[in-house]
């Protein structure tokens, strides 16, 4: 439990109403700081609002002083770091003073504020940030550059988002990235789509809820315009498992072996118990003289070649003898 937010006390909806009609009278600079807070959502982090007030072209606010004099007030509640709207009809009524037409430029302005400096945000300033692109991206004209920095963005919060296991969230990011993309993605932006591709492959598969056709659209996608070898293996790997979790081993062994066959690793086309006793024999010979502890010593493998092998032959085992 997060107690800070535990100990946010909302107030009753007749006092909230008495509040929104007070809030034309307030200071321009309060006013300002409640439109980025509501903006943000029912509840800000104070450290969120002091890494947009380092933007002096977005927003100069008084934070030193409008953020006593709101909780002050009673628009808003303060529970360690967190500023919250004490009712939910405050919040709808302090994003009612922007303009209609406005609202869009506003969450971009919070958006592309948070976005220059997106290489030290935190994951949770990484989602905000993408949120409020998210909220705008539709409506507004946006330059191909723009296009791509945000769906690089969708990507990053898709990443966390699946680290959190937030697999519903994860999706919706990465598909709002891959949607940023455009007609010729493939050439002008290949390795943020190979990137964007793969997420969306991977988050389709996790999330099942018959997404199939679009996990194999993606793979199939991926397949057909990457560059390298190299570049179709973790796709593979994954049309691998998916053959698999449908229950479709023989398809899944074939695609294996096929990779493997490409990584320098061949089986035979046929097997049977001699072949196996033989490779046995030769495997105990090869370790004969060997003990754990020298096994524990020897270097980690860090060839790339057959660290993708190794994953191959882990599908393949586990196929096998499904």
């Amino acid at each position: 439990w997060d107690d800070d937010v535990i100990d946010l006390i909302s107030i009753s909806k007749g006092v909230a109403e008495l509040l929104s009609e007070k809030l034309t009278m307030l200071p321009p600079s309060l006013i300002e700081v409640l439109k980025v807070a509501a903006a943000v959502g029912s509840q800000v982090e104070e450290s969120t609002l002091k890494l947009l007030n380092k933007d002096p072209l977005a927003f100069r606010l008084q934070l030193g002083h409008s953020l006593p004099l709101a909780v002050q007030e009673g628009f808003l509640e303060k529970a360690g770091p967190v500023y919250a709207f004490s009712h939910d009809s405050l919040q709808a009524a302090v994003c009612d003073l922007i303009p209609v037409f406005e609202r869009k430029f506003f969450h971009k302005k919070i958006g592309t504020s948070l976005m220059m400096r997106w290489n030290t945000l935190d994951p949770n300033h990484i989602i905000l940030a993408a949120d409020q692109m998210n909220l705008c991206k539709d409506e507004l004209e946006l330059s191909s550059e723009e296009r791509v920095s945000i769906a690089g963005l969708q990507l990053l919060a898709g990443k966390h988002s699946m680290k959190s296991s937030c697999f519903e969230s994860a999706r919706s990011y990465i598909e709002s990235g891959v949607s940023l993309l455009q007609e010729n993605h493939w050439e002008s932006n290949y390795s943020l789509s190979l990137e964007l591709y793969e997420m969306s492959a991977l988050v389709s598969f996790i999330d099942g809820n018959g997404n199939a056709d679009a996990t194999m659209k993606r793979l199939q996608s991926i397949l057909q315009h990457a560059k390298t070898f190299e570049d179709t293996l973790n796709a593979s790997v994954l049309l691998s498992k998916f053959m698999g979790s449908r229950g479709n081993y023989a398809e899944a062994i074939n695609n294996c072996l096929g990779i493997l066959s490409n990584l320098g690793e061949t089986f035979p086309n046929e097997i049977d118990s001699t072949i196996v006793a033989s490779t046995v024999a030769e495997t105990k010979q090869l370790l004969a003289n060997i003990t754990k502890e020298q096994i524990s010593q020897y270097p980690v493998l860090n060839d790339p070649s057959k660290l993708n092998a190794m994953k191959f032959m882990s599908l393949l085992m586990l196929y096998a003898v499904a």
